[in-house]
């Protein structure tokens, strides 16, 4: 209900999970998305397999990560570096290019993954409990 006062939402995922999920998230463009780490986990695999045959985007992506990891423990979430320009911004835009707010549930989710989501994203990403989730799964909020 405060999903709708607040001007919100609601997205339906067009097909089957695994093969439209990612697709509707570019059309629809979400600012806050809450996913479970599997979701997570298929972004990072899709980036990975594209950066994994070239070295110089592997070590690109690898060096994005650690300089967005140091501003992070700072408490800084910054989407105009050197980086967001060059490596993540390319990655936001498989999630629609406007999140600004994530969480995710009901399973462990990897530090590696954690760490990426975060960066790529430039947003804390919120771990929370197995009922969160399963509540909130289809609340992408759209601005």
């Amino acid at each position: 209900m405060m999903l709708f006062l607040s001007g919100g939402k609601y997205a339906f995922i067009s097909g089957d999970l695994a093969t439209t999920f990612l697709d509707d998230l570019k059309e629809l463009k979400p600012t806050d998305i809450t996913m479970v780490p599997r979701l997570f986990n298929r972004v990072y695999n899709q980036v990975i397999n594209q950066v994994s045959s070239n070295p110089v985007k592997h070590y690109l992506l690898k060096k994005a990560i650690e300089a967005k990891e140091t501003d992070r423990q700072r408490g800084v979430y910054n989407r105009n570096t050197f980086y967001d320009r060059i490596v993540f911004r390319k990655i936001r835009e498989i999630l629609g290019g406007n999140i600004i707010r994530t969480a995710t549930g009901s399973a462990p989710i990897a530090d590696e993954i954690m760490k990426f989501s975060k960066a790529a994203f430039s947003c804390p990403v919120n771990c929370r409990s197995y009922i969160f989730v399963v509540a909130s799964v289809n609340a992408i909020y759209i601005h």
